[in-house]
């Protein structure tokens, strides 16, 4: 296993770190400003499933596709979990829960940030050489796999 994986696991929690560290931490972030912020993060999010989907579509080498396939399948799940708490916002503020609200809140800024590294991780998936991301399939090929049909 490469060690880009573990060092990839920790800028993403240093990265939700800083995101979450940007929020005003009093709770003063306004209903409105809540939902834009829900509304654009999902957005990018979206963006940065788009970009990966792409390079996973055009990876030639078989690891690089799994990579970049893992990468993908995280980036679904937070999605889901900020599409979710999109939802739950308007919710938890209409029932007088503003705990709730801040916490789903804090849930999507923490997704975004993690988000972002995923799109940085899928880059590196990309670009790595062979010899680095062998580890994927469990064999130490020493030439590249190539993916049936994606040879030109």
């Amino acid at each position: 296993m490469s060690l880009w994986i573990p060092t990839a696991l920790l800028l993403s929690a240093l990265g939700a770190q800083d995101v979450v560290g940007n929020i005003q931490q009093d709770g003063s972030t306004s209903a409105r400003e809540k939902m834009r912020f829900a509304s654009s993060a999902v957005n990018e999010m979206r963006k940065v499933s788009a970009e990966l989907e792409e390079l996973h579509e055009g990876a030639q080498v078989v690891d690089a596709r799994l990579c970049l396939g893992l990468e993908l399948d995280g980036l679904e799940e937070l999605i889901s979990v900020s599409e979710a708490s999109t939802l739950a916002i308007p919710e938890a503020l209409a029932s007088g829960d503003h705990s709730a609200a801040e916490q789903e809140f804090r849930k999507i800024s923490v997704a975004l940030a993690r988000a972002r590294n995923a799109r940085e991780a899928g880059f590196a998936c990309a670009v790595l050489p062979p010899s680095e991301t062998s580890g994927w399939s469990g064999e130490q090929a020493s030439e590249p796999q190539v993916v049936s049909g994606s040879e030109s």
